[in-house]
């Protein structure tokens, strides 16, 4: 006769991990939203800053019709980023991203250790469970602030996979009950 394997996966501890999880997908996530508008800034400014430049409109390969069109063509495109971009505020964004990715890794290091904490002590008790409502009072800042950051539904799904395979469940310490 064998004894019933009592269902851990309902366990208190749970929360821990899912806000670690939480934590470490919120984190990837900004990191590629930084990542995207770090590249379109810099891509914008140096549009920019080509086309002042008049003396590459005296290229060679630029002195017929095509190479006219071409430059004229981008010399429009200059001219409307160049208007966009301070209503697009890529350098607030990037600095409020910046904050906000700031505030989830020390969330997720924190949560970290409270599962490390865990797993060495063996045991989720109400001194453990104290310091994670400690953490997740924390985390109320996070969540007003990241409501102005928008994750595309491919970049979540992307790294949501990611989170599966760094954090699998089988990773996690589920003390007894």
């Amino acid at each position: 006769m064998s004894l019933p394997v009592p269902d851990t996966s309902q366990h208190p501890v749970w929360s821990v991990y899912d806000e670690l999880r939480t934590a470490r997908l919120n984190v990837l996530c900004l990191q590629n939203v930084l990542s995207s508008l770090r590249t379109s800034d810099r891509a914008s400014e140096i549009l920019i800053a080509v086309t002042t430049t008049t003396s590459i409109g005296s290229f060679w390969f630029l002195q017929n019709k095509a190479g006219e069109y071409i430059w004229k063509t981008v010399g429009c495109v200059a001219v409307v980023v160049s208007i966009v971009k301070p209503i697009l505020k890529y350098g607030h964004r990037i600095q409020a991203n910046e904050k906000l990715l700031a505030g989830y890794t020390l969330l997720h290091h924190e949560l970290n250790c409270l599962c490390i904490e865990i797993r060495f002590l063996q045991r989720f008790d109400n001194a453990i469970y104290k310091d994670f409502l400690k953490i997740m009072d924390s985390k109320a800042d996070l969540l007003k602030a990241s409501s102005e950051t928008n994750v595309s539904a491919t970049l979540r799904k992307k790294c949501e996979q990611q989170v599966l395979q760094e954090l699998p469940t089988e990773l996690f310490y589920i003390p007894p009950a």
